[in-house]
């Protein structure tokens, strides 16, 4: 019998713990895109702490990356870096958000400063090393820590009004969602453990690494989007797709809807 009490206890506070989540989102007028765009920020901010369970989706600050990366410097020796974890999404700035019902298109502008922290291996013996830095190899296996400043994020998709069972929702169109980027502040890189030869060679190597940082995000920056697109595409989709519209817009979108 107390088996059950807690089960159901737990499932009542999850369930109303979601609902006081949506129904806390700031509501807004359709065309209202300052309001828009606080509204957003609320949910990013807020729900980066707690996950929105209603939408599938999880806290998401800190954030367990997925893929690994491969961080060069120069033409000396790649970084493999894995088991990263990325801290700060919930400070990210939503700098403009706009969602056009008759076109069907939305638009967001958001500023992230991240902190990425991993473990690196790495080993070289490219010519370079002896011809540049006097050693016959570079070897590491240690901690990296990665910070970008001012990452500054467009992106833009297309949407349908879809209504469901008495409630409008916002369904995306198309696979993709077009986005560009930018490095408004800087990169900075922090390693230890980084040897040439026998030699402690960390921060010898990681300032190469912070003196080039626009040449790093030239080679790797774009696989590195393309790949936390996915993560972005997940969670616009999981979002407007499951929480009605209702919850963020006064205004009644039926007239707009496909179905």
């Amino acid at each position: 019998m107390y088996l059950k009490r807690t089960f159901v206890v737990l499932c009542t506070v999850l369930v109303l713990g979601s609902a006081a989540f949506v129904d806390n989102i700031p509501k807004c007028g359709a065309k209202d895109t300052d309001c828009h765009r606080q509204s957003f920020q609320y949910v990013i901010r807020e729900g980066s702490k707690t996950g929105i369970p209603e939408a599938n989706i999880a806290p998401f600050d800190p954030l367990e990356l997925k893929q690994e990366l491969n961080i060069p410097i120069r033409d000396i020796v790649q970084l493999h870096f894995g088991d990263g974890v990325v801290k700060g999404l919930s400070k990210c700035v939503i700098n403009d958000f706009v969602t056009n019902v008759e076109q069907g298109k939305a638009s967001l502008d958001i500023t992230c400063n991240f902190t990425v922290k991993g473990h690196y291996k790495a080993n070289s013996s490219s010519p370079v090393i002896k011809s540049l830095l006097g050693g016959e190899s570079v070897h590491g296996d240690g901690r990296v820590k990665i910070k970008i400043v001012k990452l500054n994020l467009k992106l833009d998709f297309d949407f349908i009004v879809d209504n469901r069972n008495g409630d409008t929702y916002f369904k995306r169109k198309g696979n993709n969602i077009k986005f560009k980027y930018d490095v408004l502040g800087q990169v900075m890189f922090a390693a230890d453990g980084l040897y040439l030869g026998d030699r402690d060679a960390s921060e010898l190597l990681t300032n190469m690494l912070n003196q080039n940082w626009k040449l790093v995000m030239a080679s790797v920056g774009d696989d590195i989007m393309k790949d936390s697109m996915g993560a972005v595409e997940e969670f616009v989709r999981n979002f407007f797709e499951n929480v009605p519209t209702k919850y963020f817009i006064t205004d009644d979108l039926t007239p707009y809807a496909s179905n």
